[in-house]
């Protein structure tokens, strides 16, 4: 039986695209400028599912980027499968549009922290905001019902407090953010990638769900960090949140119990009722605008339950 064939490509790193022209261009120029060739086997993906002149702008100013035109847009999941159809690394590396590579370092360093921990099957980094604190998404916990009355009475963890303290920080994470992650080629071939009936939001939770049943964990380290502008739409709108919502209880509806969905469902409704009712009367106070927009972000979820309830299912981009 012959040796298994050595990859040529150490990293495939792999951006979706849905009508973010300038954040791609922005993204993609910062990863050229800060990561070495010398240093680092790399190969870019990008997976644009608009008609907005993505293709055609990476095509004209990046020539070394393969593009992949989608007509179809099935989402973030969908994408990544499609371009991870078209890679040849041994890492396979999800990299957000607006993400910002500042440091010549970052993908060499967290590469290397792959290579000193193989018997991992995913690795991330720290994503941090424009402001440069560390973004509350950067790694996260499996949900559960426990986690998420928490959630529902303020009851918060301090999760980053290592990541803050020491850039030296490494250890096992439950969930990686789909921002900036990366996973062993041979265990996303073998779970079979993103789930892809997860429009958007949780299907990396998904995903990082699936990697822990294999039974090698997931690690992140702090001696990578990229910029990450999170929300770069609004962060309180109605409709994003809707779509947040609706990933939880697609993954909720994927792997609870029955009871244990419809219990999820509740409690995410009441924390959706708390912020909304609460929101509407602080809002009504001098300087409380945020308050306002907490209460109009809300508003879908509470009023309209049965656009979230069902999770994805039959719901189209």
């Amino acid at each position: 039986m012959s040796a298994m064939r050595p990859f040529e490509t150490k990293v495939s790193i792999l951006i979706v695209g849905y009508n973010s022209k300038e954040l791609i261009r922005d993204c993609l120029t910062s990863l050229f400028l800060n990561t070495s060739r010398a240093e680092l086997s790399f190969e870019v993906i990008v997976v644009d599912n608009s008609s907005d002149g993505t293709a055609e702008m990476v095509s004209e100013h990046f020539p070394e980027v393969h593009v992949v035109a989608n007509l179809d847009n099935r989402g973030f999941g969908a994408g990544n499968n499609l371009a991870a159809s078209h890679a040849s690394g041994k890492y396979l590396l999800l990299l957000n549009p607006d993400t910002i590579v500042r440091s010549n370092k970052a993908l060499v360093r967290l590469v290397e922290f792959a290579d000193s921990n193989p018997h991992a099957a995913a690795w991330g980094g720290v994503t941090l905001l424009e402001s440069g604190e560390i973004d509350p998404g950067c790694y996260l916990r499996l949900p559960s019902l426990a986690l998420a009355l928490k959630n529902l009475f303020g009851i918060h963890g301090k999760s980053h407090q290592l990541v803050d303290r020491s850039p030296t920080f490494c250890g096992e994470v439950e969930v990686l953010n789909g921002a900036y992650m990366m996973v062993d080629r041979a265990v996303w071939n073998g779970i079979g990638g993103f789930d892809e009936s997860f429009k958007l939001y949780s299907e990396e939770v998904d995903l990082c769900y699936r990697i822990g049943q294999t039974g090698r964990p997931i690690m992140m380290t702090g001696a990578s960090r990229i910029k990450h502008l999170a929300g770069s739409g609004n962060a309180f709108q109605s409709t994003r949140m809707l779509a947040r919502t609706r990933g939880q209880m697609h993954y909720a509806r994927k792997h609870f119990s029955t009871p244990g969905w419809i219990a999820m469902g509740c409690i995410l409704w009441m924390h959706a009722a708390v912020r909304y009712c609460i929101g509407n009367v602080l809002g009504c106070l001098p300087k409380q605008k945020k308050a306002a927009r907490v209460a109009s972000a809300y508003s879908l979820i509470f009023w309209q339950p049965t656009k979230w309830w069902h999770g994805w299912n039959g719901v189209q981009l």
